[in-house]
């Protein structure tokens, strides 16, 4: 008797694990049988190429200003300052530096400062 019922749990818990994940998206397909069945869609995890786009430009913009407050010989001798420092100094420089897209924004926002 216990273990009819250690079964039954058994199945009802396997049950709610198939709907658990039928709730979250599911495919209908014709078995050989012609039974319609209910699979779940499994996703792979996206890449977040909208969050890493918009941090590059956080950063872009972020350079663009500073260049243009502070000016580019001031600028450059800062990041030199960077460059002369420690491991993670450095990596800070290599990021900082003048690029073409930083120079080219910081011309067109320098109008309005």
């Amino acid at each position: 008797m216990a273990e009819d019922r250690a079964e039954f749990y058994d199945r009802l818990a396997a049950i709610e694990r198939q709907r658990s994940r039928l709730s979250k998206g599911s495919v209908r397909r014709i078995g050989e049988d012609g039974l319609i069945r209910a699979y779940p869609r499994y996703e792979s995890p996206r890449f977040p190429l909208k969050g890493i786009l918009i941090v590059i430009a956080a950063g872009i913009g972020f350079k663009a200003l500073l260049l243009t407050q502070l000016g580019p010989v001031t600028y450059q001798a800062r990041v030199d300052k960077l460059a002369a420092g420690s491991v993670i100094e450095q990596g800070g420089a290599i990021l900082m530096q003048i690029d073409p897209v930083t120079a080219w924004v910081s011309a067109q926002i320098q109008p309005y400062l």
